[in-house]
Order: structure tokens, then sequence, then C-alpha cells
């Protein structure tokens, strides 16, 4: 991550159910990726996904996603980034 790089993401059109906690999932999510070494188009993939799969549920605590189905919902959900070509 630095100053100079900057990565804009459009959010995953899913149903929102529950909005609650969104913005702390996808904090942690993108932390978690960063500090597993990822670099930071994938961690605010990662995160946007995280965030996307737990405003489809409703209350926070017991519908946060796990590393994997993140992951599978990232592979099968892409957003391209703003200004990418499709």
């Amino acid at each position: 991550v630095s100053r100079d790089e900057t990565i804009a993401l459009p959010a995953h059109k899913v149903e929102v159910l529950d909005t609650t906690g969104a913005g702390d999932t996808f904090n942690a999510a993108f932390l978690f990726s960063l500090i597993k070494g990822y670099d930071l188009e994938h961690s605010v993939r990662f995160a946007n996904g995280a965030a996307a799969l737990v405003i489809q549920s409703m209350g926070t605590r017991t519908h946060l996603p796990s590393v994997f189905a993140t992951e599978d919902f990232i592979k099968n959900n892409q957003v391209t980034l703003v200004g990418e070509k499709e």
C-alpha cells in the first residue's frame, strides 16, 4: 500500500437485508488480506466481497463470512475496477 496507488471498485449488486457492520467487515477483511501478504487490488476485492456477503443477512455476529466463502464469492462475482476495460 502506498500513497501513489489507488483502487476504485464498485460495490457488488446484491440483495441488501442489513447494512449493520458492513464497514467494519470491509475494514477487517481488508486488513486481514494485507497482513496475509496480498496486494492492494486483491485486498480491496476481498474486503468488497466480505462486505457484500455480510449485508445479505440480518445481524452481524452470526453471519460473518469465512475466508473460503469470501474467496468463492469474489471468484464467482467479479466486478471491474473503475477505469478498467471489461
